[in-house]
């Protein structure tokens, strides 16, 4: 648990009293007080990131597809007035979602990822964890502005957890992840992306490299750089990039506190073999960031096991006088 304090910012109000920020980070769960003088808090809950699914084994000749990437996590921002909140309240951190398991057995499908942990404030913000990767290859379903996964689900105050990419039908090479878009795309500065798919086998028996990682913006406007992806004949997917995209989720006042935590980028996917073991998908990076697929072997070998994501965090700015 990171659960320190910010820095505190402090000013003049024209009653009098002395206006008082402090920040408080959280990446494991915990009890929140409620201090003396709070007028309102700031709060962020970021869910766990969704966990990319394990290659598929299949005998020479026929297709044997990558895992699918995990999902993004959602992300939620609220203003709370401290007469809506009780002396305590729990937090609680979602954890990340595990990578499907490398896969031994013949003439198998690629298999799921689990799904993130919910994080959340009481019961007045929750923020639902990216979805694991679904069988045969295919990505985490993306989550969607809804009650049932946010709580409040108002728009400004919503990041959409992103869907995980499809591993290619016909054996192909990874699908990469996204470079987040700044304007009214499907993939947009409102969405954590999800994880990339794994490198596949075709019906040629051809060996394929897997996906790159997501790319994310911050407030200076950079994109961070893509995990690399695995190279073909089993490279092994490489970990996101860690506290990174504040842009999405830290409000002018957050910022100025000094968060440390902040989202992450997906891991990369693994490389498909046929003469050894399938690469194993990268772990997202610290925090609510997917795993990536993992690469597909022949049978007699083990499919390369998908990426972990990464836990969520929360963070408290209090405004006390």
């Amino acid at each position: 648990m990171i659960g320190r304090f910010g820095t505190a910012i402090t000013n003049t109000t024209s009653g009098g009293g002395t206006l008082t920020l402090t920040l408080r980070e959280y990446t494991a769960g915990t009890t929140w007080s409620k201090p003396s003088g709070l007028v309102m808090v700031e709060v962020v809950c970021v869910g766990g990131g969704g966990g990319g699914g394990a290659g598929a084994t299949n005998a020479t000749t026929v297709v044997a597809r990558g895992g699918g990437g995990g999902g993004g996590a959602v992300a939620v921002y609220s203003q709370i007035l401290a007469s809506a909140l009780g002396s305590t309240e729990t937090v609680t951190i979602g954890a990340g979602g595990n990578g499907g398991a490398g896969i031994s057995a013949n003439s198998t499908s690629a298999s799921t990822g689990s799904a993130g942990g919910d994080t959340s404030f009481g019961s007045l913000v929750i923020a639902k964890g990216g979805n694991g990767a679904r069988t045969n290859g295919q990505g985490a379903a993306v989550l969607s502005m809804t009650t049932a996964n946010s709580q409040p689900d108002y728009a400004f105050g919503f990041i959409v957890g992103g869907n995980g990419k499809d591993s290619d039908s016909g054996g192909g090479a990874g699908q990469g992840s996204a470079l987040q878009a700044l304007d009214s795309t499907s993939e947009n500065i409102v969405v954590n992306l999800g994880g990339p798919a794994g490198g596949g086998v075709n019906t040629a028996n051809t060996v394929r490299a897997g996906g790159a990682g997501s790319r994310l913006y911050n407030l200076s406007g950079t994109a961070n750089t893509a995990a690399v992806a695995g190279i073909a004949s089993g490279g092994n997917g490489n970990i996101g990039t860690a506290n990174y995209a504040d842009r999405m989720t830290h409000s002018q006042m957050i910022k100025a506190a000094t968060p440390t935590a902040a989202i992450g980028s997906s891991g990369s996917s693994g490389g498909s073999h046929t003469t050894g073991n399938g690469g194993n998908g990268g772990n997202g990076g610290n925090y609510g960031a997917p795993g990536g697929g993992g690469g597909a072997t022949r049978n007699g070998f083990t499919s390369g096991a998908g990426g972990n994501g990464s836990g969520g965090f929360c963070l408290v700015l209090e405004y006390t006088i």
